[in-house]
């Protein structure tokens, strides 16, 4: 699998930049911290148990190999995502956060000061002005501090983070396992006897971890499979069902109908965007997001109103 992190930026050490337009994006995981501010429409973030939406101007922050999935609710939700690595985050030794959405522990004037930091950032990540890197990676870090000084944490235990670093290896092993399968019949007890161990262990730490049964994240896999097939054009219905993994057709409609509200040939027709917009996104078997230029990003940051 490799959907832990699209983005490949290199100019900044440490630190990496984005404004996503995101449909959805599945499970998934990276080794760097992670702080999204979402700028227009509302995002579903589901990160666990935990299953949040996150109104506009609104901030989460990520601990580092923590599975979250991304899914808009009418529209695409665009946001600005500001990664660090954890090599240039100078801690004592690896923290847990035991709340990652600090408006819930901020004022609103605090709130505000954090998003002007993480704007200035953003601003001087694309301008590119001389000796930028180190201005990008100071405040970045220092917006961070404060974002983890109003938030509470814990120092993990030597326990705790090889629990974290079991769990993250097992839902990679597990994604690239359906990922591998999807197509074909695919059971939990396959997977189980690859991990050696039970079935219904490994049925609880699905759910604890993704906020879904095994059945479920293998359907989603097959639905955003088929999304992608039909995105592609000239393909037809019956073909796409059983090109996605689906057993039969009426099965392949219900799904449909349950994520989309209408039938396979009805989301086929409606989905016709422009061919330039088309080309700009990204529409894999795990997202479809569109991630703007470096200039498309600037004319929308000189848009924000604090």
């Amino acid at each position: 699998m490799n959907e832990l992190e699209i983005i490949q930026h290199r100019r900044v050490p440490g630190l990496t930049v984005f404004l996503n337009s995101v449909d959805y994006r599945t499970a998934h995981m990276h080794q760097e911290w992670e702080v999204i501010w979402v700028l227009d429409e509302p995002l579903r973030i589901i990160c666990g148990p935990e299953d949040t939406v996150l109104e506009p101007g609104q901030l989460v922050v990520f601990a580092p190999d923590e599975p979250h999935e991304f899914r808009k609710l009418d529209q695409n939700s665009t946001f600005l995502c500001v990664q660090l690595s954890p090599a240039v985050v100078p801690l004592r030794g690896p923290l847990m956060l035991l709340d990652r959405f600090p408006h819930r522990k901020m004022t609103a004037a605090e709130l505000t000061d954090r998003k002007r930091e993480l704007l200035d950032v953003a601003r001087s990540y694309y301008l590119e002005e001389p000796f930028y890197e180190m201005k990008c990676q100071g405040k970045a870090l220092l917006a961070f501090r404060e974002l983890l000084r109003t938030l509470p944490t814990k120092p993990m235990t030597r326990e705790e983070l090889a629990h974290r670093e079991s769990r993250s290896g097992r839902l990679k092993r597990l994604m690239d396992f359906v990922d591998a399968n999807y197509a074909n019949k695919i059971l939990l007890r396959d997977f189980a006897a690859q991990e050696a161990c039970s079935a219904s262990y490994l049925s609880r730490f699905i759910r604890e971890n993704m906020n879904q049964t095994f059945q479920e994240y293998v359907t989603s896999v097959r639905f955003h499979r088929a999304c992608q097939l039909i995105a592609g054009g000239n393909r037809k219905m019956l073909d796409v069902c059983m090109a996605s993994g689906f057993s039969d057709y009426r099965y392949f409609t219900r799904t449909f109908r349950a994520y989309t509200g209408m039938s396979p040939e009805s989301y086929a027709r409606q989905d016709r965007r422009p061919a330039e917009e088309r080309k700009q996104s990204v529409h894999s078997l795990h997202s479809r997001e569109r991630i703007f230029t470096g200039e498309e990003s600037l004319m929308i940051l000189d848009t924000i109103v604090l």
